[in-house]
């Protein structure tokens, strides 16, 4: 009784503890951007004009807002799937000599820093998809917006792939750890059950922890 008592305080304050910090970030990001809505209102959400000079302090955010929505969009449909993927073949898949370094190569790009990558994008990248790989694009998938107009080494596209690099080593190493947690026994019984190697992925690994997985 008193270890169960002992359980349910620690993950209370588990909880006060989780809430405590996401009020934390959800304040921090709040005083932050006070002093520009209180300058430009909130239709500076909205508005398009950008013009400090001979606008008379006109500022609009609404470039920046759907740039940062539409890249980030396109980076979760990348890795996403990738990084699923790749938390199963870690998981379930992958022979034990190759499981523990290829695990371990996964923990080690998640932790790089982002400020990395995204100097990696720039200075690298950037250059080899202008010159390289969007030409390719637009001169097969054209008629796709994302693939059309001059190439450019800080364009949308460029921007997509950079935070596909950074997200797809998070998303696997959060994957693989979800997969982790599912019980050996229920993946047995599904398996003496007459379930398949794959039927038994898809309908119980992957059905145990699904809410992980879009979280």
């Amino acid at each position: 009784s008193r270890d169960w008592s002992s359980d349910v305080c620690s993950s209370d304050l588990a909880a006060v503890l989780a809430i405590c910090v996401v009020a934390a970030i959800v304040w921090t990001v709040a005083a932050g951007a006070w002093p520009a809505l209180r300058h430009a209102g909130v239709g500076f959400l909205w508005h398009q004009a950008w013009n400090p000079v001979i606008g008379r302090e006109r500022y609009g955010a609404r470039s920046f807002v759907i740039g940062t929505l539409v890249t980030s969009f396109g980076a979760i449909l990348i890795a996403a799937p990738l990084g699923v993927a790749i938390g199963l073949f870690l998981t379930e898949l992958a022979p034990p000599a190759v499981r523990a370094p290829v695990a371990s190569i996964v923990e080690m790009l998640s932790a790089v820093p982002s400020v990395v990558v995204g100097l990696w994008g720039i200075l690298v990248l950037g250059p080899f998809m202008r010159s390289d790989v969007e030409p390719f694009l637009g001169r097969w998938f054209g008629w796709i917006p994302l693939f059309s107009g001059t190439p450019s080494q800080s364009g949308v596209l460029v921007a997509i792939v950079v935070l596909a690099m950074m997200a797809l080593p998070i998303v696997a190493s959060i994957c693989r750890e979800l997969f982790l947690g599912v019980p050996a026994d229920i993946k047995e019984a599904a398996v003496g059950l007459g379930a398949t190697r794959w039927e038994m992925v898809r309908d119980t690994v992957v059905h145990s922890v699904r809410g992980g997985i879009v979280a």
